[in-house]
């Protein structure tokens, strides 16, 4: 039996009894008002990733041997965050008028939600909320998650 997690708005809860961290869903994935090249979880994703690179460069034999040693249970990080709330109006309409096609691939959606079988797309701010972008429909449009990656790390 799981334990039942509230999840305040803003906060990080640990559940205690699984070492898992949850953030809140409007907190994820761009959340901080400071500028991308700024923000600490993109910073920890590209040293992770550089880290990731340097493993590449050696053996899988002493990849292997590091992995022997090593913990299989990730340390946990607790970070702050300022997070936008957003108007669910906005996501909707953008959603809506989107049609279940990403604006810059053209594809449809990649699947439909279990939940309600809606397409699965994001809507992406064209100009980011962290650089004073209006949450507006006029600043949004709804793309598939390969592209919304793509125009945030591409």
């Amino acid at each position: 039996m799981k334990t039942k997690i509230s999840k305040p708005a803003g906060k990080t809860v640990i559940n205690k009894r699984a070492p898992t961290v949850f953030a809140p869903a409007a907190a994820w994935p761009y959340p901080t008002k400071t500028r991308p090249d700024n923000d600490e979880a993109l910073d920890a994703l590209l040293k992770l990733q550089r880290r990731v690179n340097k493993s590449l460069l050696d053996s899988s034999e002493d990849r292997n041997l590091r992995l022997l040693k090593a913990s299989k249970i990730p340390k946990i990080t607790i970070r702050e965050t300022i997070v936008f709330n957003r108007n669910p109006d906005v996501v909707a309409e953008v959603l809506f008028q989107s049609n279940g096609v990403c604006h810059d691939c053209n594809r449809e959606a990649p699947f439909k939600k279990k939940a309600d079988g809606c397409p699965f797309l994001e809507v992406h701010h064209i100009i980011t909320l962290a650089d004073g972008g209006e949450d507006s429909v006029e600043n949004a449009i709804a793309i598939c998650p390969n592209c919304h990656r793509k125009r945030h790390y591409g």
